[in-house]
């Protein structure tokens, strides 16, 4: 379980630094009882939720092309970060239970090497 809280801190700390590189942020989304991280991008160093973006755009206020190419990247992060989060599910799950062949394997050997009460 230790290995996957560092595996868990370390993707967070790359993972915010990659979506910086980007023009992006993490902004932390509360849906229901779980938090979310979300990916906006940073509209003069502020994060902005796409959909007010978009709005912008509408309005004139901010270019289109610009929007249409931040909406690509923001796609592909949120892609990315789904997978990540995919895997450190299944991490935690191996962490959290042994596998059955791991378990058979130590209830056979049990017997034979722990004197018996």
């Amino acid at each position: 379980m230790i290995e996957y809280e560092k595996k868990g801190k370390s993707f967070f700390k790359d993972l915010d630094k990659k979506v910086r590189e980007e023009g992006f942020a993490l902004v932390d989304i509360q849906m229901g009882q779980i938090k979310r991280p979300e990916v906006m991008p940073l509209v003069d160093g502020n994060p902005t939720h796409i959909d007010q973006l978009e709005g912008m755009v509408e309005k004139g206020r901010f270019p289109k092309e610009e929007f249409e190419v931040l909406k690509e990247k923001q796609a592909k992060l949120r892609e990315d970060i789904d997978q990540i989060f995919l895997e450190l599910r299944t991490s935690r799950r191996m962490c959290s239970r042994p596998s059955r062949k791991w378990t058979d394997s130590c209830s056979r050997r049990w017997p034979r090497t722990c004197p018996r009460p």
